[in-house]
């Protein structure tokens, strides 16, 4: 089952990343909270950090820092370390977010 959850998480980032340009990492484990796949804990932590990780390896799109709620990119790119930090998996008190970036 985590295969293809893997699979679908990373269909719906290429999805968000292709119609908005962006997908903020906030919105991953929600996405894996909506969907079909009983999933245990681990992995709802560790599908959206792979999945973002492959993105940026094969240079799909890079992390930066985006402002809630108009989108503003603000920083970045961002190292891929960011991803072990759950700070960067949740929309900060400041406004801020770390956020997948289409490269156009």
């Amino acid at each position: 089952m985590i295969p293809a959850a893997e699979a679908w998480l990373a269909g719906e980032v290429e999805q968000h990343l292709e119609a908005y340009g962006s997908i903020g990492l906030h919105e991953l484990p929600w996405l894996l909270n909506g969907s079909p796949f009983d999933l245990p804990a681990e992995a709802l932590a560790e599908l959206p950090r792979r999945v973002v990780g492959a993105a940026v390896a094969r240079g799909r799109a890079a992390l930066r820092t985006a402002r809630w709620p108009d989108g503003q990119v603000l920083a970045g790119p961002l190292p891929l370390a960011v991803l072990a930090d759950d700070d960067s998996w949740r929309v900060r008190d400041d406004g801020t977010y770390t956020t997948l970036v289409d490269f156009d």
